[in-house]
């Protein structure tokens, strides 16, 4: 049993030691987005960093199956935070992936160390769809001043 407690002691240090570099990656990623002043929300709706099983909520809808999944974003937080990476936790309609349910955005650096773990693998199809996202919104403004040339 010593070696044991000896083994996640050690286990624990490495882990925390990891975990503290973890956050200073986030936070990393979080100046360098906001030092670009692009300002573009954008969710990872297509790939959750977790989602749960599919289960029957008789609360929402008894005959179509729910599931829970926690989402990667980018966003502007109202208080004095600024631009962050974020998560958020949505209900789905499990036929049609219809939000039923969901709890507030939260920045990413107050989530479980096991949703930043998580998070990480999804940062580089986040920045893609943040590009993707800024490149519509530019044809979109485009758009508008070609149409108000032509009035």
């Amino acid at each position: 049993m010593i070696a044991t407690i000896k083994a996640l002691s050690d286990l624990s240090k490495k882990l925390n030691q990891k975990s503290d570099r973890l956050n200073d990656t986030i936070e990393s990623i979080n100046q360098k987005l906001e030092d670009l002043n692009l300002g573009v929300e954008t969710w990872l709706t297509g790939s959750p960093i977790d989602r749960s099983d599919p289960y029957y909520d008789y609360n929402k809808n008894a005959s179509v199956p729910v599931r829970d999944e926690t989402w990667l974003g980018y966003l502007r937080f109202p208080d004095a935070s600024g631009w962050a990476l974020a998560a958020k936790v949505v209900t789905l309609n499990e036929r049609d992936r219809v939000i039923l349910d969901g709890e507030p955005a939260r920045p990413l650096l107050n989530m479980s160390r096991n949703i930043r773990v998580k998070a990480m693998k999804l940062i580089p199809e986040l920045l893609d769809a943040i590009k993707d996202t800024a490149e519509e919104l530019l044809q979109s403004i485009d758009g508008a001043e070609e149409a108000a040339k032509n009035l």
